[in-house]
C-alpha cells in the first residue's frame, strides 16, 4: 500500500481545448482503501467549464492516474481534496465540481462534493 502523498499528477496529461465547452466525466471505478484490506468504491464525477485554448482532460491519462488510488489507504475526505487540487493544479479550468458518491458501508453512504 502506498501513501496518498505518493499519487502523482504527471500522469494527467492534456490537449487544448478546441472552443469553450462543459465537459462533464463519471466513472463508477473508483476506489480507495479507507482501511487495509477494506476497499471503498464511489461513482466519481467530475465538471469542467474550460475556455478555448485551455487544457482538457486527455481520457486515458486520466484513468491511469485515477487507478493509482486503488493502493493507497486514506479518507474519503483526503481523497476527494487531493483529486480536486491536482486537476485545478493540472488543467486550470474555469470551474471544477467534483463529487464522490461512496457505496454504503455499515449501513451508512457518504456522498463528498467540492
Amino acid at each position: 500500500m502506498k501513501q496518498w502523498y505518493k499519487i502523482d499528477p504527471a500522469m494527467l496529461k492534456c490537449i487544448p481545448a478546441a472552443a469553450e465547452h462543459f465537459h462533464e466525466i463519471t466513472t463508477d471505478e473508483f476506489s480507495v482503501f479507507g482501511a487495509p484490506s477494506q476497499p471503498d468504491y464511489a461513482i466519481l464525477t467530475l465538471k469542467f467549464n474550460i475556455a478555448k485554448g485551455q487544457p482538457c482532460p486527455e481520457l486515458k491519462s486520466l484513468k491511469a492516474y485515477l487507478l493509482q488510488y486503488r493502493d493507497c489507504i486514506m479518507s474519503y475526505e483526503r481523497a476527494t481534496s487531493v483529486l480536486h487540487d491536482h486537476l485545478l493544479d493540472v488543467y486550470s479550468p474555469s470551474s471544477l465540481t467534483l463529487s464522490m458518491e461512496f457505496s454504503p458501508r455499515g449501513g451508512l453512504s457518504s456522498k463528498i462534493c467540492m
